[in-house]
C-alpha cells in the first residue's frame, strides 16, 4: 500500500470517518458513528476509537477523499471568489480502505486566470499546468461521468452505492464549491455533494 494511503488508513481516515459522517448524514444509515462530536480533537477521537466495539461496522461502500486547491493571494480575499484549480478525488473501498478509483483534473481559472506567486508556492501548481485545462463546468461534467462510470450514481443521478466525501473541514464542499457554483450559476446535484 502507498505510504500516504497507509498513514491515511491507519491514523487519519478512521478519525475523519467518525468525525465527519454526521456532517454527511444524509448518506449514512441512522445511528452510525454517534460516539463523536464535531469538536472532538484527534487524540480524543483516537482514544474513543479504541472504545468502539469491533462489531460496529461502518455503513459506506466507498469514501471519496477530496482536497481542492484554489486561486489565492497572501493576506487578501480574492474577489469575486476563489476559483478551483485542482479537483482531485481518491475513491477508497469502504470494506478495506484500498484505493479503487481516482479522478483528477486541473481547472483553468477564468476570473483571475494568472496564478499569483503565493498561490504557486502554496499549492505547487504552476501557470502552465492550468493554462490549457478545462473550466469548472466541464470538469464537473467529467466528474459526473466518473461517478456514473465508477458505479457510485446512476445516470438519473440516483444513488447506486452508499458513499460519502472525506475532506479536511468544510471549506472544499461547504464554502469553495458552493461559492463558485453560485457565482457561475451552476446547479450542484444534492446527491453527489
Amino acid at each position: 500500500m502507498n505510504p500516504i494511503l497507509k498513514s491515511l488508513h491507519s491514523h487519519v481516515l478512521p478519525s475523519f470517518l467518525h468525525k465527519f459522517s454526521t456532517s454527511y448524514g444524509h448518506f449514512a444509515k441512522t445511528g452510525s458513528w454517534k460516539y463523536l462530536t464535531q469538536s472532538a480533537s484527534i487524540p480524543k477521537i483516537q482514544a474513543m476509537n479504541q472504545k468502539i466495539p469491533a462489531t460496529n461496522k461502518q455503513s459506506f461502500d466507498y469514501f471519496l477523499v477530496l482536497d481542492f486547491e484554489a486561486t489565492c493571494e497572501e493576506g487578501i480575499k480574492i474577489m469575486p471568489h476563489q476559483e478551483i484549480i485542482e479537483f482531485p478525488v481518491i475513491q477508497l473501498s469502504g470494506e478495506n480502505l484500498e484505493e479503487v478509483g481516482r479522478f483528477h483534473r486541473y481547472v483553468r481559472p477564468t476570473e483571475r486566470p494568472i496564478l499569483t506567486s503565493f498561490c504557486t508556492d502554496l499549492t505547487g501548481i504552476v501557470q502552465e499546468t492550468v493554462a490549457n485545462q478545462e473550466t469548472l463546468p466541464d470538469v464537473l461534467n467529467a466528474f459526473d461521468k466518473w461517478l456514473i462510470d465508477s458505479n457510485l450514481i446512476n445516470a438519473d443521478r440516483s444513488m447506486k452505492s452508499l458513499f460519502t466525501f472525506i475532506t479536511c473541514g468544510d471549506w472544499d464542499l461547504g464554502v469553495l464549491l458552493p461559492s463558485e457554483a453560485n457565482y457561475r450559476n451552476l446547479e450542484l446535484p444534492e446527491q453527489a455533494f
